[in-house]
């Protein structure tokens, strides 16, 4: 009856999103009385999600079946988050900026992967390429708790340099315009409240890719009026060689990162 329902009212996002408590409620209750039906479950989920890309689905359905079944079923898990990624990035090709609320479920989706169930994460068709180009654009989007959720993804991604080769491949690969786009952000692409934000994702950078880091900052920076025209060449190259001087001191990078975004929105540069 519940799948008749679905099938029904797929349009409607109130009813999808009462209809994903029940089964989370049935879950919960019956425990491992309802694995027999997790597989239909997912299957009817990301049919649902093919169809209508509602942030719900992605913050209750697809999250609790990624924290109560991760570890029992991780390849029905990983098919799962695979085929809501697929249907999201055609989302996001198409008009990722008129869909923040979708944006932030989903890297709070993946930020959850991450920290509970990182091996989903590792595997070469989870695709952290596509994820991380994503989070790239996403990092520029106006609203404040899109660009929060999407930073606190890149901090723990970033975070998992080490032990993923996946993981390496996609931060190494696309290294360059990763700078570029936290350093646009910082600049004036991104709301000034959450530059606190994207100086956070420099902190594990800094520690994971110090050599690619410095490298990387002195080309990016070289460009003329990047990322604004406010800023000298002079400030610029001081930047970059505090940012490495401080890179291991996150409280001192961040009032840097901040004083920089100041600089590059016009302001006087602060006198310490």
């Amino acid at each position: 009856p519940l799948k008749a329902i679905l099938v029904l009212w797929s349009d409607d996002e109130s009813i999808i999103e009462e209809l994903t408590k029940v089964y989370w409620n049935a879950m919960n209750t019956l425990g491992p009385l309802f694995d027999p039906f997790i597989e239909s479950l997912v299957d009817m989920l990301c049919q649902c999600y093919d169809k209508n890309q509602y942030a719900s689905l992605l913050e209750s359905s697809a999250q609790g079946l990624l924290n109560m079944y991760g570890q029992s079923k991780p390849d029905l898990i990983a098919s799962m988050l695979q085929r809501v990624s697929n249907t999201t990035f055609l989302l996001f090709s198409r008009a990722m900026s008129d869909h923040p609320d979708i944006v932030q479920a989903f890297f709070s989706l993946h930020l959850c992967a991450l920290r509970g169930q990182a091996q989903i994460v590792y595997r070469p068709e989870s695709n952290c390429k596509a994820v991380l180009r994503a989070a790239m654009t996403a990092i520029t989007m106006q609203e404040y708790h899109t660009v929060k959720e999407v930073s606190r993804w890149l901090v723990e991604f970033i975070s998992h340099y080490p032990n993923s080769v996946s993981v390496e491949e996609a931060i190494n690969s696309q290294f360059s315009f990763l700078i570029t786009e936290l350093l646009r952000g910082i600049g004036t692409a991104s709301p000034s409240s959450t530059v606190e934000f994207l100086g956070d994702v420099f902190t594990p950078i800094a520690r994971m890719c110090p050599d690619m880091l410095r490298e990387t900052l002195l080309a990016v920076l070289a460009a003329e009026n990047f990322p604004t025209k406010h800023v000298s060449n002079e400030e610029k190259k001081t930047f970059a060689t505090t940012v490495m001087r401080t890179s291991h001191q996150k409280r001192k990078l961040k009032v840097l990162i901040k004083e920089f975004s100041l600089v590059c929105r016009g302001y006087k540069q602060v006198t310490r």
